[in-house]
């Protein structure tokens, strides 16, 4: 009914809602089953909030609200969507839609350069659409229109939106965008300068190689270098907005009202590594001067460096001026001077760390540490915080002694072995970084390091930072000075991810509270999957892992790996064990597991999940296949051809969780593996790998990610479709409860161990001490369904952990995923009441853009 309904679009669906194309769910089943429930519209055609909000049964009912409109709505002469909404076609809606993903698209530049615009973003991408981007107009600063179709004539020769070719085909081949180029004219006779036509600047402003005529009393200088005529009104406000560009000192931001935000810098960005743009909002000196108002633009590359004069340029406009200035080092402290044509000063800032600017280096640190929805304003807030901190005190006094590189899989080409970088952290924050480790062919990548200048003063106390090779270190790692040290081994933390090419934040990622426990069981041979802290010393480590980020990692080539990349995340080749630890002698000894497998119904996938399992490195000792009674005999036949004398078979018409609970009263093994029907162990390391995180203390359940192939726009893929359960959201519908989704951000989670809150029955393996405390499944309320789901809370509620790896995948052939799982216990064992407690236990992930 839905599907030939006309008002549910497939390809627009996917689109809009890219986990249900992530989780290769039917589209139009997720609609029915899901997407109506969580408010998701079908298609432009019909919107479903707005016809729930118009239609109380429609919301109540239970039916989903699309086919309530076509079975009553309709005939009841309901509307689909609003009476002002525009009709969109499908394909039309689908455009806009990719472009409202992208940050290509800034509506509030577009509606500066395009004034008259109704209301609105769609609005704005309609109009690029439709007209703009013939008109040559540019979606952002960030995006050239003209200069696209002038470096891709097939594009233009085609007749295709440039911007709108780049992210659908050009972007993955490797199509290069160029940023805009800025025309700025006086938006009134009040903002022009001098009014004249043939108005030159050269006769109207002093240059500053002239300030050296200015009497030194009436001067305002840093090292020698002199920046303007001040009065004697402003030199304190001026001066104490100097401060963090002076040598060591603080930032006088820290005593509240003495140094602004910066108003009259509206915005800033990087539009390329070293190239940063500034747009000018003067309105407020309309009063104070008379343009041409003049903005110089100054940076030192260390403390004790000359500043050196960068940009120095008329500003024509009050309103809307754009000044790019190319800066030497994109990490190192800058000044900012506005002085009036004579040389007076009339505003001064200084920015001690450019790089948290959008598109900066660290600029996914600003966005998970903002306070507000005004990122321009936290990111001067933040600067002059660091910067405070890092001047607080001596050099001893910073929590990280020293930068450990770890070298596994970096090629040299990753920001941190930049010269500008290595040049800032030495000269700026005083460290120098070294190799954690040498793999082989590394030799260039140690000699990178070791080209790093020499530092001053030497941080001698404290704690080694480690980081993976394709990161950066956080600044507020570096500037810390008050990280709680107690005693225990290294500390695991956490990190934000940024495209590699655009440093466009991703997620952020913090491990559990205890996380000290995931670092053995990280990844053998691969690179460092988290940052973290260890005693350098006498020192000792933190006990809680930090609540600010240690790195920034770009990560952009793993976004999209390949379909062998997800089938085999490590190389079948590696050596067998696939983590940093491996089962002991005792351990192997130890290790009885019972494999309990809900048959498929299908012979060829059951027969392949039978010869994967009997491929196994690490054998197991019994199978348990559940199945129909119909099916016994020919699942008997079958299971002992591939695992013979090891196989047992068991048909009931009991639920699915009194089965399990039946399958595991008899199961003779130490260990538990379920696994669900058409669930394929490809990787013979599996078994093997899991055994090994099930003898982790505390451990309750592990997994490991599952893969999933469907049929996209671009033929057969293969996407992760599971990755253990983490807390998405909260709903307040009735009681208050967690909603919990499966992990399936590759490049949030690199190939690493982390903490989930529980584990899908589709694949995991469950210690028999833990199965026996926690009395198996709750077959009399959750019979058939959202067993593990309560298995899993019930563990966490008393204190046991959950890990999965992803190292390591499985494939499901024909298993149905579900988005969202509801938290069905919070009531009894899981109230918000210590949510925080209990989550601290697990990763958490956050999508930031």
């Amino acid at each position: 009914m839905i599907k030939a309904s006309g008002l549910f679009h497939h390809e627009w669906y996917l689109q809009r809602y890219p986990d249900v194309a992530e989780a290769g769910a039917d589209p139009a089943l997720h609609f029915l089953n899901h997407g109506g429930q969580e408010k998701r519209d079908p298609s432009p055609q019909f919107r479903t909030r707005w016809y729930t909000s118009q239609v109380p049964e429609a919301a109540t009912s239970g039916v989903n609200p699309l086919v309530h409109f076509l079975v009553k709505g309709r005939a009841e002469g309901r509307s689909a969507t609003p009476p002002n909404e525009p009709a969109l076609s499908p394909e039309l809606a689908l455009d806009i839609e990719t472009l409202l993903s992208s940050r290509l698209l800034d509506a509030d530049w577009y509606r500066l350069h395009t004034p008259g615009l109704a209301k609105g973003r769609h609005a704005v991408a309609r109009h690029y659409l439709e007209t703009g981007a013939a008109e040559g107009k540019d979606p952002s600063s960030e995006f050239d229109t003209r200069a696209y179709w002038k470096a891709n004539a097939d594009v233009e020769a085609a007749g295709a939106n440039p911007l709108l070719h780049y992210l659908r085909h050009g972007r993955e081949e490797g199509r290069r965008i160029f940023a805009a180029r800025i025309e700025i004219s006086p938006t009134s006779e009040d903002d022009a300068c001098d009014e004249a036509e043939n108005y030159e600047p050269s006769d109207n402003w002093v240059r500053a190689h002239e300030f050296h005529a200015i009497p030194n009393r009436e001067a305002l200088s840093v090292d020698q270098v002199v920046l303007g005529r001040v009065s004697d009104e402003a030199r304190a406000r001026l001066t104490a907005a100097l401060t963090p560009f002076m040598s060591g000192r603080r930032a006088a931001a820290s005593a509240p009202g003495k140094v602004d935000a910066a108003p009259w810098i509206a915005d800033l960005w990087f539009i390329s590594d070293h190239d940063l743009r500034l747009r000018l909002n003067l309105a407020r000196h309309k009063s104070e001067a008379s343009l041409p108002l003049v903005l110089r633009v100054y940076q030192r590359e260390g403390l004790g460096d000359t500043p050196r004069l960068l940009v120095e340029t008329p500003v024509c406009s009050l309103y809307g001026s754009i000044v790019d200035a190319s800066l030497p080092n994109p990490y190192a402290p800058l000044l900012l001077a506005l002085s009036d044509a004579d040389g007076g000063l009339v505003e001064v800032r200084s920015l001690a760390f450019p790089s948290l600017a959008r598109n900066g280096a660290h600029h996914a640190e600003l966005t998970v540490l903002s306070e507000t929805a005004t990122p321009v304003a936290d990111l001067w807030r933040l600067s002059d915080a660091l910067w405070n901190r890092l001047h607080d005190g001596p050099p001893n006094g910073l929590s990280v002694r020293t930068l450990a590189v770890d070298l596994d899989g970096a090629i040299g080409g990753e920001r941190l072995f930049s010269a500008s970088c290595l040049e800032w952290l030495a000269n700026i924050m005083g460290i120098r970084p070294v190799a954690a480790n040498r793999p082989a062919g590394s030799e260039s990548l140690t000699n990178a390091l070791d080209r790093a200048p020499p530092v001053g003063k030497r941080r001698t106390r404290g704690l080694d930072l480690t980081i993976p090779g394709d990161s950066l270190p956080s600044i507020s790692a570096l500037v810390s000075r008050d990280l709680p040290q107690e005693s225990g081994d290294a500390t695991l933390g956490g990190y934000v991810v940024a495209d590699a090419s655009r440093a466009r934040p991703r997620w952020s990622v913090f491990p559990p509270s205890a996380g000290a426990n995931l670092a053995t069981l990280q990844p053998r041979n691969t690179a460092l999957a988290w940052p973290q802290l260890s005693p350098a010393g006498a020192a000792k480590a933190p006990l809680h892992p930090p609540v600010f980020p240690l790195a920034v990692r770009f990560l952009e080539e793993r976004f999209t790996p390949t379909p062998a990349q997800r089938l085999t995340p490590t190389a079948l080749d590696a050596p067998a064990a696939l983590l940093r630890t491996d089962l002991t002698a005792d351990q192997k000894a130890e290790t009885r597991i019972t494999a309990i497998m809900q048959a498929s119904d299908t012979h060829s996938i059951l027969d392949a999940a039978l010869t994967a399992l009997a491929s196994q490195t690490l054998a197991i000792d019994e199978l348990v296949i559940l199945c129909e009674v119909e099916q016994r005999q020919g699942v008997l036949d079958l299971a002992e051809a591939r695992l013979p004398g090891r196989v047992r078979v068991v048909s009931d018409s009991l639920s699915r969780a009194a089965l399990l609970n039946q399958a595991a009263a008899q199961a003779s093994g130490a260990q538990l593996l379920f696994i669900g029907a058409g669930v394929v162990l490809h990787d013979p390391r599996t078994v093997e790998t899991l055994a090994t995180m099930v003898h982790a203390p505390g451990a309750a359940s592990v997994s490991c990610l599952t893969v999933k192939e469907h049929e996209g726009r671009n033929g057969w893929q293969v996407n992760i479709s599971g990755g253990g359960l983490l807390p998405s959201h909260l709903s307040f519908t009735t009681t208050p409860r967690l909603i919990l989704r499966e992990a399936r951000s590759a490049g949030a989670l690199p190939q690493m161990t982390y903490a989930v809150a529980a584990n899908a029955f589709r694949l995991a393996m469950i210690p028999r001490r833990a199965w026996d405390r926690l009395g198996g499944l709750d077959e009399a309320r959750f019979p058939d369904s959202d067993f593990d789901l309560d298995f899993g809370l019930r563990a966490l509620a008393a204190g046991e952990t959950h890990l999965c790896t992803s190292a390591i995948a499985v494939t499901a052939l024909q298993d149905s995923l579900i988005d969202d799982r509801i938290d069905v216990v919070a009531p009894e064992h899981f109230n918000l009441a210590d949510a925080g407690q209990r989550l601290a236990a697990l990763t958490a992930i956050r999508e930031l853009g």
